[in-house]
């Protein structure tokens, strides 16, 4: 399948509004989760035996030119072979398939199944999954023709595999953001196939799907992928709730609103980057109090520490060798409420360590008079 995003999608965006003024609303929890039906998953496999194997480099030259279209042809398709006999066959089944006919005899029947499936001359240019779907039939349809024992077709069909992508509450432009590079890679190709057959057909069904979950009195989960937003790397959402049902403001204090931050972010909601007002006047003229939560400043620092009481190197190489460790720091300089101006200086300390301070307060003041008397003289 082609996708319409140049890769899988990078980020779930969400933009929370006040149900009964339109406003954003700011503080709203979500709890966001990727469910996957395990039938499209890259389940274990069980490895090929040596004769298929051998087969199979053969076949890159011998036994079809839509294997050898493809770069790493023998190797691309023994996974997706690999896959495909896991997931149709018994164990048994799988040690006894070359019995009846020469490995590639099977190989061949099983790339004309596959080719008949397809209605392709050949099958160059699929993705990995889809050459895998479709060599699932192709093996299910050469079982049954040669009696051979299959597992039931509908083992995985009702297993859903979810993948919780945390909890996070929306900044003071009502903007909250889920890092979906930390899924699996296979797990991204499978969305992005999701968003492809959404857009392609509006109640088609998806192999995986999104849900958020907002912290609100009796909040209706929402389908994200039902809303189909999506932009060019991001899926994005667009939540309503009641501000009066939001949580208590002191139960999610700190609680972040971008996983991690980035120029989608930045380019869907670029007020979730701009520093607050030092002071917002809410309800019956009371200030109300929004810290930022991004950094003003960060740096990333580095400390080599030599090992002298660890005798890991050889005798021959110690002259040549020091064994030591690299600790890593990042000093992030974040403000926390109100102050009086900006971040000027700031000192980290090691464990144990203690460092004096002075503080310096001084004060002028100049006072001058003056005094001015005209005075005219006539003759």
């Amino acid at each position: 399948m082609t996708h319409h995003f140049p890769a899988p999608p990078l980020r779930l965006s969400v933009f929370a509004l006040d149900l009964d003024t339109g406003q954003p609303l700011a503080e709203l929890v979500c709890y966001a989760e990727l469910t996957v039906a395990a039938s499209v998953l890259a389940l274990p496999t069980t490895p090929l035996g040596p004769p298929l194997h051998a087969a199979l480099i053969d076949a890159e030259e011998s036994l079809d030119t839509s294997m050898a279209a493809q770069p790493n042809g023998a190797e691309q398709w023994g996974t997706a072979l690999e896959s495909a006999l896991s997931r149709v066959l018994t164990t048994e089944s799988r040690a006894r398939l070359t019995d009846q006919k020469s490995p590639a005899a099977v190989l061949r029947e099983l790339l004309g199944n596959a080719l008949r499936q397809t209605g392709r001359e050949s099958l160059s240019g699929l993705s990995m999954r889809e050459t895998t779907r479709v060599l699932q039939a192709a093996v299910r349809a050469y079982a049954q023709e040669h009696e051979i024992a299959v597992m039931p077709e509908d083992e995985l069909t009702d297993t859903l595999w979810a993948y919780p992508l945390g909890t996070l509450a929306t900044d003071h432009v009502g903007y909250l953001s889920f890092d979906l590079t930390r899924l699996p890679d296979d797990v991204r190709d499978i969305l992005a196939d999701a968003i492809d057959a959404r857009i392609a057909e509006r109640d088609a069904e998806l192999p995986a799907s999104l849900t958020l979950y907002p912290s609100v009195t009796a909040a209706a989960p929402v389908d994200v992928m039902r809303q189909a937003r999506f932009a060019q790397d991001a899926i994005v959402s667009r939540v309503e709730a009641p501000a009066s049902k939001l949580i208590s403001r002191g139960q999610i204090l700190g609680m972040p609103a971008l996983q991690a931050p980035s120029l989608t972010d930045w380019r869907l909601s670029g007020g979730s980057f701009a520093a607050n007002p030092s002071r917002l006047i809410g309800d019956d003229d009371c200030e109300e109090l929004l810290p930022a939560g991004l950094a003003l400043h960060e740096y990333n620092l580095y400390q080599v520490v030599r090992l002298t009481d660890v005798n890991v190197v050889p005798q021959a190489m110690q002259d040549r060798i020091r064994v030591g460790v690299v600790h890593e720091f990042r000093l992030s300089w974040v403000p926390i409420g109100h102050s009086l101006g900006q971040i000027l200086y700031s000192a980290p300390l090691a464990p144990g360590e203690s460092v004096d301070l002075a503080v310096v307060d001084w004060s002028r003041q100049d006072e001058a008079t003056a005094s001015r008397t005209p005075s005219s003289t006539s003759a």
